[in-house]
């Protein structure tokens, strides 16, 4: 997976598709590409990704169904919904669903990698959160487990257990320290940037 993030980006108008992952790619980002939400379904199930760009009326999408069932395929990944065909209905449906942004075709460029990288920091801190949860509470379970083995432990059994507490209090102080830690932010390349013609960002 790319240092900066791994986008999965889902539309079946092929100049969008490639024209935005094209212009991600120039940024340092890794993009896939897709063009019905059962394609989006299937490599969600066959690699972590940290953001989807989606659009709304794509097969297999056209009330939102794919992103309906993202909690249970990608639980945590960071969403952004795309169309050339904006409605209060879907605006006010994409607030009811794991979806972090809501972009109008033709998109400005600027704005969307503003979003991508609020939108990837989000959901790998989100799994940062879930990981240490999930790691605390396995520690929970052993230290459990040690407690229970101390009220029936054989008298004079020799035991580590100011070891094992510091172990895990270590442990557990590395993950807050990650959780804290800032994620990679995309190479600027200003220099580049200065010296590209100015863009319209991807059309529909």
């Amino acid at each position: 997976m790319s240092e900066v993030g791994h986008i999965l980006i889902a539309d079946d108008e092929e100049l969008f598709l490639h024209s935005t992952a094209a212009l991600l790619r120039r940024e340092g980002y890794a993009c896939t590409c897709a063009p019905d939400a059962a394609t989006v379904a299937a490599l969600l199930r066959e690699a972590p990704y940290d953001l989807l760009i989606a659009d709304i009326k794509m097969p297999g999408n056209r009330n939102l169904e794919l992103i309906r069932e993202l909690p249970r395929i990608a639980e945590g990944l960071s969403v952004i919904l795309v169309t050339g065909h904006p409605s209060l209905q879907s605006a006010i449906q994409s607030i009811q669903l794991p979806v972090v942004a809501y972009l109008v075709k033709p998109l400005d460029f600027e704005d969307l990698q503003a979003e991508v990288q609020s939108a990837i920091e989000r959901a790998r801190t989100y799994r940062a959160v879930r990981g240490m949860q999930q790691r605390v509470q396995g520690w929970y379970q052993d230290l459990e487990g040690l407690s229970q083995w101390m009220r029936t432990r054989p008298e004079g059994a020799a035991t580590d257990v100011d070891a094992f507490v510091a172990l895990t209090l270590g442990n557990l102080g590395s993950c807050l320290a990650e959780l804290r830690r800032p994620g990679p932010a995309p190479a600027r390349r200003s220099a580049e940037r200065a010296e590209r013609p100015p863009h319209q960002g991807p059309q529909q």
